[in-house]
């Protein structure tokens, strides 16, 4: 019997070594998930930062390129500005000072001054008043080669319409004011 027990004693002891082994495997398993569930949401915050750093820099590429485009759209303002500021000034320097002011100018008085100016008033107003509206080709028909009628219709374009491929055909007939 005693043999019996002893093997009773071993097997048990055989039993407690494979439950005390059992329970260490258990534990690195558990402490292996635990570490791997750590890794993944370590992974998974680095992911998110890259995510958030990613839409950051597409918002503020899309904040410079809306700048950029304002920018671009006041630069074009201004100089739309600019070129229209130009054609007046220019509108204004194709009237003849000869039409409008006496070459004795400098020798009248200011009341004969006015009175010259209010005279020459109406040949002011009524330069472009023979000019038709209508295409180019109707205007060119009418101008029919007069280098002042050709002046006058460009002072009417630089007045109105401002066609430029009209303009450059009158300025040739005109002699280039």
């Amino acid at each position: 019997m005693e043999s019996h027990k002893e093997r009773l004693r071993t097997e048990a002891a055989e039993l407690h070594a494979r439950r005390l082994e059992a329970g260490n495997k258990t534990r690195a398993a558990r402490a292996a998930a635990a570490e791997n569930a750590a890794a993944a949401r370590s992974a998974a915050a680095k992911a998110a930062e890259v995510k958030a750093e990613a839409a950051r820099k597409a918002a503020e590429e899309q904040v410079a390129a809306a700048f950029e485009a304002e920018r671009k759209r006041a630069l074009a303002a201004e100089a739309a500005e600019a070129q229209a500021n130009a054609e007046k000034a220019m509108a204004g320097t194709l009237v003849n000072p000869d039409e409008l002011v006496p070459d004795d100018a400098t020798d009248m008085t200011e009341a004969e001054f006015d009175e010259a100016w209010e005279e020459a008033a109406p040949v002011a107003q009524q330069q472009g008043a023979g000019v038709p509206e209508g295409t180019a080709d109707e205007i060119m028909t009418w101008v029919d080669g007069n280098a002042d009628r050709a002046t006058e219709a460009i002072l009417v374009e630089l007045d109105g319409r401002n066609r430029t491929s009209l303009i450059a055909k009158l300025e040739k007939i005109a002699g280039d004011l």
